[in-house]
């Protein structure tokens, strides 16, 4: 938990402007931030809301879905050759893009781009990178863009 002094201080910008995203985004982070004791502070997960918020991406959650075939969770164990399985479901014909990102927001590996029907869509991501490495432990987010679609998803991939 992050009181919204560190969080600033983490996020290398201003309390107001934490202030400022948790009234703007009061629906995203309604089960992220706690007051006790008149001191409001945020979880983990606040905090990547609020980072992807400054780097201009929404987190909406309506179309897709993320888990592994083993264990139904968002987390891969790349040692033990998991996939995170990618479910998408469009209402209508248009462009996906399904991408993999870090915290920062650079792209580690696109896994879709490109035209498609309604209808439900399913991907797997095992862990890779673009150039087919395994990417290091940690906290990644799947881009799920397209017809009335923007959405990210977290996964944690361990060792």
């Amino acid at each position: 938990m992050y009181k919204i002094r560190e969080a600033a201080k983490l996020l290398n910008v201003e309390t107001i402007d934490i202030h400022k995203k948790l009234i703007s985004l009061k629906k995203e982070l309604a089960n992220h931030v706690h007051k006790k004791n008149g001191i409001t502070s945020i979880d983990q997960e606040g905090i990547d809301i609020i980072s992807l918020s400054f780097a201009g991406v929404k987190t909406e959650k309506v179309a897709s879905k993320i888990a592994t075939e083993k264990t139904n969770r968002e987390e891969v164990d790349s040692e033990n050759n998991e996939d995170a399985t990618i479910q998408v479901k469009m209402k209508r014909n248009g462009i996906l893009t399904i991408q993999i990102m870090t915290l920062d927001g650079s792209i580690v590996k696109t896994i879709e781009r490109g035209n498609k029907n309604s209808g439900s869509h399913l991907y797997h991501w095992n862990g890779k990178n673009v150039a087919g490495n395994s990417v290091g432990r940690g906290i990644y987010f799947i881009r799920v863009v397209g017809p009335n679609i923007d959405e990210i998803r977290k996964v944690m991939i361990i060792k």
